[in-house]
C-alpha cells in the first residue's frame, strides 16, 4: 500500500513539473500603418515589448501584450491575448485576437486596434521558445483623429513554465 501512494505521489508531482502553464516573453517587432483618414500617410515603428500568457485548457491561452515602437510614429500598445493552439498549448501553429489599446503620435492619438493574431510557437531548448507572428489589423481613433491598416510581424522569445 505504501508503494502505491508514493507511486501515486510521485505521478502528481512528476505531472506538476512536466506542466507549461505559463509563457513570459521578451518581444521585439514592427509596427506598420498605413493611415485610411485623418492623419499623415504611413508610418513605421520598432521596439521592444513584453508577453505574458497562461494556459487555461490543453489548446487555450489568455494573456496581456505590451509593446513601445519608435519610428516616424510613436506608439504604446496594451493588449489582451486570447489564443488556441490546435495541436497543443504553446505549441506550434496559433491563431488569437487583436484587442488593443494604443496611443499614437501619427494623428490618431489614442485608439483601439482590431484584428487577429496568427503566429507559430516552437520549442529551441527545453522550456525555451520563439514564437513568430503576424497581427494584422485595423486601428480606430477614439477622439477623432481617424484610422488606420495596421500590421505587426513580432518575435518572442520566452519561456514557459
Amino acid at each position: 500500500m505504501k508503494k502505491i501512494i508514493l507511486f501515486i505521489c510521485l505521478s502528481i508531482f512528476s505531472t506538476q513539473i512536466q506542466a507549461q502553464d505559463n509563457f513570459v516573453a521578451g518581444r521585439l517587432g514592427f509596427t506598420t500603418s498605413i493611415i485610411l483618414s485623418g492623419g499623415a500617410g504611413a508610418g513605421l515603428g520598432f521596439g521592444p515589448g513584453f508577453s505574458y500568457q497562461r494556459a487555461i485548457g490543453d489548446n487555450v491561452a489568455v494573456g496581456i501584450n505590451m509593446d513601445f515602437h519608435l519610428g516616424t510614429f510613436t506608439i504604446i500598445n496594451i493588449e489582451p491575448r486570447f489564443d488556441y493552439f490546435p495541436q497543443s498549448v504553446f505549441e506550434g501553429f496559433h491563431i488569437g485576437t487583436k484587442i488593443g489599446i494604443n496611443s499614437y503620435s501619427l494623428g490618431l492619438g489614442n485608439g483601439l486596434n482590431l484584428g487577429l493574431n496568427l503566429g507559430y510557437m516552437f520549442e529551441v531548448a527545453k522550456n525555451v521558445k520563439i514564437d513568430i507572428a503576424a497581427a494584422p489589423g485595423v486601428a480606430v481613433s477614439l477622439n477623432g483623429g481617424g484610422a488606420a491598416i495596421t500590421i505587426i510581424p513580432i518575435a518572442s522569445v520566452g519561456y514557459a513554465f
